[in-house]
């Protein structure tokens, strides 16, 4: 079911937005880049853990996906903004600071996208969920290109 898929990969793609935040961290640097990479890996991965189980979820629901998704969207965005405040104490060196904060910023978007999603399915929006999909593509794009520019697992992808 095309719609199905697509309502899958908007989840898996909002659970990105785990990190979204603006800015760097506050903490004293504790290492280099790898050591905030498997840092931010780490919160990224639980995300990407939620958001499989949330597509295994919507896939058994196939006949009310749309009910399913305003269900869940809000706690997966609460999800996504605790994870944030977890990203945000991470100290992060000079050298990825540019790339760190454009990253933040995309999925923080991302994380908005997720509420919106919730919205869309609870008034059975189809194509405002597609249209919602389709705005960050741009986004997701660029954040593909940071996470294999800087090497992260999980955030990013």
């Amino acid at each position: 079911m095309v719609m199905a898929h697509k309502l899958r990969v908007a989840f898996s793609i909002a659970a990105l937005a785990a990190v979204a935040a603006t800015g760097c961290g506050s903490q004293a640097a504790a290492g280099g880049p790898s050591h905030v990479i498997s840092q931010a890996d780490a919160v990224c991965k639980q995300v990407e853990a939620r958001s499989a189980a949330i597509n295994a979820s919507l896939s058994k629901v196939r006949s009310q996906q749309m009910k399913e998704i305003a269900k869940v969207a809000p706690g997966f965005s609460q999800f996504e903004l605790q994870a944030v405040e977890r990203l945000r104490a991470l100290a992060v060196p000079a050298s990825l600071a540019g790339e760190w904060r454009e990253l933040l910023a995309g999925m923080q978007q991302l994380a908005v996208d997720t509420a919106r999603l919730g919205v869309a399915a609870g008034a059975g929006n189809s194509k405002g969920m597609e249209a919602i999909n389709a705005s960050g593509q741009p986004i997701r794009s660029r954040l593909e290109g940071i996470a294999q520019h800087v090497g992260f697992k999980y955030c990013g992808r």
